[in-house]
């Protein structure tokens, strides 16, 4: 039943990578209330709602995504999933699995995985280059039976700089009670 949660995660994953934004304004502070999560962005994202099928059943990703041009693109989601259904043994194991398997279905190299926290939930963050020489960045958290993302993805001429990168994936903050 793991191997099938991780399965699911791996599409969650990959959704967002191919989807634009808007345009560019000075950085914000975005907030989902219903995603119950805030985060600093470059511009207001653009939200899109994307059913996936999993093992488990339908379930919802809700993506908010800014695309910088076409070299950058900032996406934070989430989605919830069926009680019970999402890690039943280990969260880092299980996260760590999927993350190995999100890298070998981007045909990346990894340069580094580490366990992170927000709050007391677990997550993993995994850095990559894509054979296409491209950055990506993924911090996904397992918060109960909700699974949060935020990715970053960066063609290799972009002009971002390590700072503005850290400032987005480090302002990510879960709001009130879960």
């Amino acid at each position: 039943m793991e191997k099938k949660s991780s399965v699911g995660i791996i599409l969650f994953l990959l959704l967002g990578l191919g989807l634009s934004g808007c345009t560019k304004n000075p950085w914000i502070e975005f907030s989902s209330p219903q995603g119950n999560f805030a985060i600093l962005m470059p511009a207001e994202p653009t939200p899109t709602l994307k059913p996936i099928k999993t093992e488990t059943g339908i379930i919802n990703s809700h993506m908010f995504i800014y695309r910088k041009g076409k070299s950058a693109t900032y996406i934070v989601s989430y989605a919830d999933y069926p009680e019970g259904s999402l890690f039943r043994a280990n969260p880092h194991e299980s996260l760590n699995e999927a993350t190995n398997k999100l890298a070998k279905k981007m045909a990346s190299k990894v340069l580094s995985k580490s366990n992170i926290w927000i709050d007391a939930y677990p997550g993993k963050e995994i850095r990559m280059k894509t054979i296409n020489a491209e950055t990506a960045i993924f911090r996904i958290f397992a918060v109960k039976q909700r699974f949060y993302q935020i990715s970053f993805l960066m063609l290799a001429n972009a002009k971002v700089s390590q700072k503005e990168i850290e400032k987005f994936l480090n302002s990510f903050r879960l709001l009130g009670n879960l």
